[in-house]
């Protein structure tokens, strides 16, 4: 009976205290193997990690079970975590240094303000048009619609990281050929 009790503070430990620190520190060290946020592994890996925390998000709103579900946010948070400094150095990389520290400042509000902070009152509204309030079987609608929202910015991510490692093949291609002649 106490380990029953005991399961739901041992996975919240475990699995939320470091999940997204060990997923940035090794991003970071990754990003750092490759030469840096600029280069096209570093690029690759960050699809590859951004598709895996997609893929890794896809079962949880059907999970019925609780270790389950908190392997699965463990894993949503490190590949989520592990994106974080490719992106933001990839980010900073697009303006002048400058202006760095000011698009870093309005990054992090635009987060919070359009992702964050919307997010349970998105959350209740799908759970209230659902009509969780009154069914005794809740809805999984309303955890599927948060998760899978990053779907189109995975998408369009994707498709700039494609285009210009694209460009940068084209590029090299170019300069290969000019050797030549």
């Amino acid at each position: 009976m106490l380990k029953n009790q005991l399961l739901p503070h041992i996975l919240q430990l475990s699995a939320f205290w470091p999940r997204s620190h060990t997923g940035v520190i090794s991003g970071g060290v990754t990003t750092s193997y490759y030469g840096g946020y600029h280069t096209k592994k570093a690029r690759e890996s960050m699809l590859i990690a951004a598709w895996i925390c997609l893929a890794v998000a896809i079962p949880i709103p059907f999970t019925d079970s609780f270790l389950v579900f908190g392997v699965l946010i463990w894993l949503l948070l490190f590949f989520g975590g592990a994106l974080l400094p490719a992106l933001t150095g990839t980010m900073l990389r697009t303006v002048s240094e400058s202006q760095r520290g000011s698009a870093n400042s309005f990054a992090t509000i635009s987060f919070n303000f359009f992702g964050f902070m919307p997010s349970p009152f998105i959350y209740g509204l799908i759970s209230k048009l659902a009509g969780d309030e009154t069914n005794k079987v809740k809805s999984r609608a309303p955890l599927a619609t948060i998760l899978y929202s990053s779907f189109f910015t995975l998408i369009m991510m994707t498709v700039v990281i494609l285009r210009k490692l694209r460009a940068e093949n084209l590029h090299l291609q170019l300069s290969k050929a000019e050797e030549i002649f």
